[in-house]
């Protein structure tokens, strides 16, 4: 091979290279949306928090089963605001403080992701299994169970 057209291959295989490294960049996948979700629902406990967690719910879109220490409670069609009224208030004493996450696995099989969370607040160690489906490209919590 002549010299050109090493040179010439080389230039093309970094630029290929150029091109899927920023098509990477670019793409955004189920895992990385996901880990977005973790991250809304882990660290300082604040209102813009809260609002991040929230914005993987649409009750208008599918129905949401909470099940927590205090009972089982569903949201449907039109519940929107009212289970964005019971996390504000469930979390009002926690605002100011840290949910330190400790261990986190997320599981998508097609359209539905399972996502495991142990965190570690100032009342003590939360558990939560949180069942998610992807709808038009969005990820909608369906099943919230918090221990």
């Amino acid at each position: 091979m002549s010299r050109t057209t090493l040179l010439t291959a080389a230039v093309l295989a970094v630029c290929i290279g150029g091109v899927v490294a920023v098509a990477d960049a670019l793409v955004i996948t189920d895992e990385e949306r996901l880990e977005t979700f973790v991250e809304a629902l882990t660290g300082e406990v604040s209102p813009e928090r809260i609002d991040d967690a929230l914005s993987y719910v649409n009750t208008d879109r599918v129905t949401l089963t909470l099940r927590s220490p205090n009972g089982t409670e569903v949201f449907e069609e039109g519940d929107g605001a009212a289970l964005a009224n019971l996390a504000r208030r469930e979390l009002a004493s926690l605002e100011g403080s840290d949910a330190t996450l400790i261990q986190d696995t997320i599981d998508i099989d097609g359209d539905r992701a399972t996502v495991t969370i142990r965190a570690r607040t100032r009342m003590g160690l939360v558990d939560a299994n949180l069942q998610l489906e992807k709808v038009a490209d969005r990820w909608l919590l369906t099943r919230a169970y918090i221990r």
